[in-house]
């Protein structure tokens, strides 16, 4: 992560269920009832996603998949995802659920969410975004999860700037200054090849 995404930050405090398989010394403060420093083995604690995929990967935990990512979920969205309210299971469902894919090395659970975020959802998401204007907007924002809010967003604003610029009211068109550098450069290499 180059920069400090809030919502990767949130997406990454999701609470996991995770059973340790070896003896934690020192991390009974994780869970509340037992009352010594070290953490015995077999012990239930929920953990946030970013411990428990570095417990995971040193092979201190299993992670017990929870059940809006288990069997029964997955066959609803490999069904059709476009009805599903996946942010009542979580705001971050898709980045936790391709996470915990990852972590888990569950194929399985990848290819669940990948299906959730594409197909009819995903056109649904498009054309409302694009539509703009429609009053039932804040509705259907409502009910999408923190990835896709995004892309609704970005889509609306899109379709908003190219209406203030078709009907002339953006403001003067700029060159970008990456172009303006570039064409500086070239300019440069043609003068001095002229003085040459």
């Amino acid at each position: 992560m180059s920069f400090l995404d809030i919502d990767q930050i949130l997406a990454e405090d999701e609470r996991l269920p995770c059973v340790f398989s070896v003896e934690a010394k020192d991390l009974g403060f994780l869970d509340p009832s037992i009352h010594s420093d070290d953490l015995p083995a077999h012990s239930k604690v929920d953990l946030p996603l970013w411990l428990a995929q570095t417990f995971a990967e040193k092979n201190m935990i299993e992670i017990d998949i929870p059940k809006h990512y288990g069997k029964y979920m997955r066959d609803e969205i490999m069904a059709g995802p476009a009805n599903l309210r996946l942010k009542d299971f979580s705001n971050y469902f898709i980045e936790v659920g391709l996470k915990l894919s990852r972590i888990t090395r569950d194929d399985d659970l990848l290819r669940a969410m990948r299906t959730a975020f594409s197909g009819e959802r995903y056109q649904t998401l498009m054309v409302r975004s694009l539509s703009g204007g429609h009053d039932d907007h804040a509705e259907y924002a409502q009910e999408l999860t923190s990835i896709e809010f995004k892309l609704f967003t970005i889509g609306n604003t899109a379709v908003s700037d190219l209406c203030n610029w078709r009907s002339r009211e953006a403001s003067i068109l700029k060159e970008a200054t990456i172009l303006s550098k570039k064409r500086s450069n070239v300019f440069d290499e043609s003068n001095r090849k002229r003085d040459k």
